[in-house]
């Protein structure tokens, strides 16, 4: 996915109220520069630190029976190592001197993590969410964009909105997703249609009359 135009953009939207804090301190303006290349690296700064220190980079999806996961297996405590081998089906790993001990996993992490991703791959994206969340990170389904807008958070969330627009009909819009408690963001005009707002333009910003805006119009240079 290429979000060099919206990490740039977020990022300069992030300066200039930097900028306009530092202004109104100072009474002094100043330049702000972002360039996208490097904006993108800070929205991957995670990913960064994990590759400074050695770990392997992000969660690679991993193929199950529905489609994908991204898949991590953390370090986990004794209670959720119980609760997680009770959920796989395999209580006798509780007590394997492997993995017994926090201390045990880390040691023996590569014969855990194929263990979980066997069992992992057998399950839909939605049994492994379930069963999954409620014991810590371990990762998230990957749903494509259609199962995006049908995700019950997602449509709790209202994330998504339709209007009706005059000329394309039922139009389905993402809505703001910045919530302001004071001053809600809201979509309250439909994208204008072609000449719409010539009229506007032309005779209230830049003044012509009603003849001359006819004018223009009979001889098509406007519609």
């Amino acid at each position: 996915m290429g979000i060099g135009d919206e990490a740039a953009g977020v990022s300069m939207v992030v300066g200039i109220l930097a900028a306009l804090h530092a202004r109104g301190r100072s009474g002094e303006g100043q330049k702000i520069e972002v360039s996208m290349q490097e904006a993108v690296l800070g929205f991957m700064i995670s990913s960064l630190h994990e590759h400074f220190t050695g770990n392997g980079v992000g969660n690679i999806p991993i193929k199950v029976a529905d489609g994908y996961f991204t898949f991590r297996i953390p370090h986990v405590d004794d209670s959720i190592w119980d609760r997680l081998a009770t959920l796989m089906d395999r209580k006798e790993l509780i007590a394997d001197n492997r993995f017994s001990t926090q201390a045990a996993r880390r040691e023996h992490k590569a014969e855990l993590d194929r263990i979980v991703g066997d069992w992992a791959r057998t399950k839909t994206r939605q049994e492994l969410w379930d069963g999954l969340r409620g014991l810590g990170y371990f990762g998230a389904p990957v749903l494509s964009k259609a199962e995006v807008m049908e995700d019950p958070h997602i449509r709790e969330r209202g994330a998504f909105i339709e209007r009706v627009h005059p000329a394309a009909g039922v139009a389905k819009l993402l809505a703001p997703w910045i919530h302001l408690s004071k001053t809600p963001a809201s979509i309250r005009n439909d994208a204008p249609a072609i000449g719409q707002h010539t009229d506007e333009v032309l005779g209230g910003l830049l003044g012509l009359g009603d003849a001359e805006l006819a004018r223009l119009r009979s001889d098509a240079v406007i519609k």
